[in-house]
């Protein structure tokens, strides 16, 4: 996955550079800002886990989102 497919992913998700980052479990949005400028990679499952986020229907994507992100209350 190169930078300009993980944003527009991002984008059609309607997330936020920090609700992206929660969501793959990166350290902060300064993560998400360097892969979308290329400065660092998708890793493999993140770039499956998106690609499968971004065949859904947008509705369905934010369901599995919000289902997922009750983990990270832990």
């Amino acid at each position: 996955m190169d930078a300009n497919e993980f944003k527009a992913i991002r984008k059609s998700l309607n997330l936020t550079q920090k609700e992206m980052a929660e969501l793959l479990e990166l350290s902060s949005f300064t993560a998400v800002s360097n892969i979308e400028i290329g400065h660092r990679n998708v890793g493999k499952f993140s770039a499956k886990f998106l690609r499968y986020l971004d065949s859904m229907k947008l509705d369905r994507a934010n369901k599995v989102i919000k289902e997922i992100n009750q983990f990270h209350k832990e």
